[in-house]
């Protein structure tokens, strides 16, 4: 309930203290984050605020503020690995699944895909990709969508890969790493469910 005993929708905003400091010391600032906040609010919930509004300066929460939760930082797409690691695949049960040939600015480095388990839908398939030259991942770009994988190399050994996935992946599932001493490329692609 509002002042006048108004039913009304409160929205928890929940903002680091050091940036909040920041924000009420330049009321332009502050003008600034408030905007993003209604217009953040708005577009989430597909609702238009009133924007004649007023801060609680006593008050830092109406109600009890949940405990929340904090995202850390990613780890990166590409994983370097100093010495020679198993994948975790049998190469016993494990089949080559076709590749493609693209006409790029760069050449095509020589690339397997194989799929696990060999026969059947796979649970995952896994792109070993050569980059003899490439010192480092910091080297490589690395985009990998539903269907398809594109990989472009920088530097003196420059290669460029785009393939399209005979089964569609989670791209949000998937591992990526580089190990220096082989110059190896290992791509572990989560087949989706259905």
């Amino acid at each position: 309930m509002d002042k006048s005993g108004k039913g009304c929708t409160a929205y928890d905003i929940i903002i680091n203290p050091a940036f909040y400091q920041k924000t009420e010391s330049d009321p332009v600032f502050m003008g600034f984050f408030i905007t993003v906040v209604f217009d953040g609010l708005e577009q989430k919930y597909n609702i238009t605020l009133d924007r004649n509004f007023s801060r609680l300066k006593r008050k830092k929460a109406i109600g009890q503020a949940t405990e929340q939760m904090i995202r850390t930082s990613k780890r990166p797409v590409i994983m370097e690995m100093d010495r020679q690691e198993e994948s975790g695949v049998n190469r016993g049960l494990v089949q080559e699944i076709a590749k493609e040939e693209h006409e790029n600015r760069a050449p095509q480095p020589e690339h397997v895909i194989y799929r696990e388990p060999a026969s059947g839908k796979p649970q995952f398939m896994v792109l070993e990709v050569r980059l003899p030259g490439v010192q480092s991942s910091r080297q490589m770009t690395l985009d990998v969508g539903e269907d398809r994988v594109v990989l472009e190399t920088a530097g003196k050994a420059m290669f460029f890969l785009d393939i399209d996935l005979a089964y569609y992946v989670n791209s949000s599932k998937i591992e990526a790493r580089f190990n220096r001493n082989t110059k190896v490329l290992t791509v572990t692609l989560p087949v989706q469910k259905t």
